[in-house]
């Protein structure tokens, strides 16, 4: 339950949360939250109840419906590590984390992907270099089940632009 309160198009009651994102696997998150209701802060530990988790702290959290979504991975018991989105709702209790893997179809890596909010909605979305070019691919998170639908698939030579510099530009950065 959302307990931020506003009167006309004045804020009267939020939250901060500061998460620590430290590099190291661990299965909980440190995180001190301060409201409004009570000018105090409180240091909690928000633990995952699937496996151990790595946020990758490089990367900042996005907002959507008060979740803070960090990109991160999952380590099991064998070590073996899964790309995902570590969720994190600091207005739900008990406190907890939620793993939402990488769609299917994806790369598990993180330096070409990323996480955003677009039309109100969860978007995941990764540049992968493949034999036969280069695809940019978006996925949108349905929230009810957890999964991914792709929804754009985009080779980036069927781009047209008009503009040379513009073109040159693009393709260095990818």
């Amino acid at each position: 339950m959302d307990d931020t309160e506003s009167r006309g198009r004045v804020l009267t009651s939020f939250k901060v949360v500061i998460v620590s994102c430290k590099p190291k696997v661990e299965d909980f998150l440190a995180v001190e939250i301060f409201s409004s209701e009570t000018w105090e802060w409180a240091p909690l530990k928000v633990h995952s109840d699937d496996c151990p988790i790595l946020i990758f702290s490089s990367v900042r959290p996005v907002v959507r419906d008060n979740i803070l979504y960090y990109t991160g991975e999952e380590r099991t018991r064998e070590k073996i590590s899964t790309g995902g989105i570590i969720a994190y709702d600091p207005y739900m209790t008990p406190h907890k984390l939620r793993f939402i893997e990488i769609p299917k179809g994806a790369s598990n890596e993180p330096e070409s992907s990323n996480c955003g909010v677009s039309q109100g909605l969860l978007k995941f979305c990764q540049i992968r270099h493949l034999e036969h070019g280069i695809l940019f691919n978006v996925w949108q998170l349905q929230e009810e089940d957890n999964k991914w639908c792709l929804q754009h698939t985009i080779r980036i030579e069927d781009i047209v632009i008009e503009d040379q510099g513009c073109e040159k530009r693009i393709i260095t950065s990818i």
